[in-house]
């Protein structure tokens, strides 16, 4: 005799399949599940994900590129913000600050991208055209500076007396 398919082999249980009102149910909850049309506070996918790796390397290298001209070439910051920043609190403040800035950007960029998705996809890409200027700057500077100076750093002068004393 052949088994019963409504039932299980080994037990007289019936087997879970696919009833009306679980289909019901399951239809139901859908839409919720898959939604195309997030919620302000929902948390979908990110929808530039791209241009964020783009913002944190560019971001990593701005680091990367100040320290070396703080500590190899004698050099100093000339943003006065994070200048402050790292005058008080050392190179992880300026560390933190920069990614603080890079988490902020991205916060906005996801929340304009919401409801104007050309517009948080235009203010991705300038984040990464803004955030790519100095780091090309600096980077052209250290190559016109040629190698790295050799023996101890000079005496620390702010630029307006490097200046004047070059001028006399």
């Amino acid at each position: 005799m052949a088994p019963d398919r409504t039932t299980n082999m080994h037990h007289d249980i019936p087997r879970q399949g696919t009833t009306p009102r679980r289909r019901r149910a399951q239809a139901a909850v859908k839409p919720f599940l898959v939604s195309n049309d997030p919620g302000f506070f929902s948390l979908p996918e990110m929808r530039y994900q791209s241009c964020y790796v783009w913002l944190v390397l560019i971001s990593a290298l701005d680091i990367i590129l100040t320290k070396l001209v703080l500590e190899v070439w004698y050099g100093y910051e000339v943003n006065p913000v994070a200048r402050a920043v790292i005058d008080q609190t050392g190179f992880i403040g300026a560390i933190g600050l920069k990614f603080g800035i890079v988490v902020f950007v991205i916060l906005i960029c996801e929340a304009v991208g919401r409801f104007r998705d050309r517009d948080g996809r235009v203010l991705a890409t300038g984040s990464i055209l803004i955030s790519a200027t100095p780091v090309i700057y600096t980077f052209v500077l250290l190559l016109s500076a040629g190698p790295a100076p050799v023996g101890p750093p000079p005496s620390h002068q702010t630029p307006t007396a490097q200046v004047s004393h070059l001028g006399h």
